[in-house]
């Protein structure tokens, strides 16, 4: 096993054993087992987000593709996502009352009855930076995601109308993140990284492709340092309703 891999089997271990915990998100009943979210209640917030689900033969790509990366890298520079947290965020909605949960998974529904299935891929390597440093590594969703965009924009219209805090000024960027630059570095180990992230050649091409048939509302929980997310509800577009 090389350091990529189990560095990420590490992580999926520790996911699993906390998945295995007897936690509620709120009430007796509401825990991370509840599909739809109803019996969430109270003002705790909870840090959530509206996401798509990855594909098995996708998850299988994109840990192939971190392996890749890890090699050519450095697997110490990187903490690796995990396949359970593969996803495609559609938007981010942050700390939000239990209250609100349920209206928040009916708006989604709402979204996605007017919004048939379609297609999805990954396709090349990307970086988000901060303070002009990298930090996120992610693969591009593409390269036809006008389906994508369609049900983006009606959802972000959506969740502002429930008051939602505005998103910052930014190209919105659909992706799947892969993993994330160790802020603990030395300035040398930055320069080092800067230097391999501009030269890496990874083989970028399509990851097999997927059919979307709902959207998720997700919580983002942190156990041993590392996010872990649960899905409350999920929304099924409205062309995969069995009829």
């Amino acid at each position: 096993m090389d350091p990529v891999e189990e560095h990420i089997a590490v992580v999926t271990k520790a996911v699993r054993q906390d998945e295995r915990r007897d936690t509620a998100l709120s009430t007796p009943g509401a825990g991370a087992g509840n599909p739809d979210g109803g019996e969430v209640q109270g003002e705790s917030p909870y840090r959530l987000f509206v996401a798509l689900a990855v594909a098995e033969p996708a998850k299988e790509h994109i840990s192939y593709v971190q392996r890749d990366v890890g090699r050519l890298l450095g697997s110490p520079f990187v903490m690796w996502e995990p396949p359970e947290n593969f996803h495609i965020s559609l938007r981010f909605l942050g700390d939000t009352p239990g209250r609100r949960v349920s209206e928040t998974i009916r708006m989604i529904r709402t979204v996605a009855s007017d919004h048939a299935p379609f297609y999805l891929q990954t396709g090349g390597l990307g970086v988000f930076t901060q303070d002009s440093r990298p930090r996120v590594l992610h693969l591009k969703a593409g390269p036809k995601i006008s389906p994508f965009l369609g049900i983006q924009e009606a959802l972000e219209s959506a969740v502002q109308g429930l008051g939602f805090w505005l998103p910052a000024d930014f190209p919105f960027t659909p992706h799947v993140t892969i993993g994330r630059i160790r802020r603990d570095q030395e300035p040398a180990d930055h320069l080092e990284v800067d230097h391999s992230l501009a030269t890496l050649a990874v083989d970028a091409r399509m990851g097999p492709s997927w059919t979307v048939t709902r959207v998720g509302l997700y919580v983002s929980e942190f156990v041993n340092e590392r996010p872990v997310y649960r899905r409350l509800g999920e929304a099924v577009l409205k062309a995969s309703h069995e009829e």
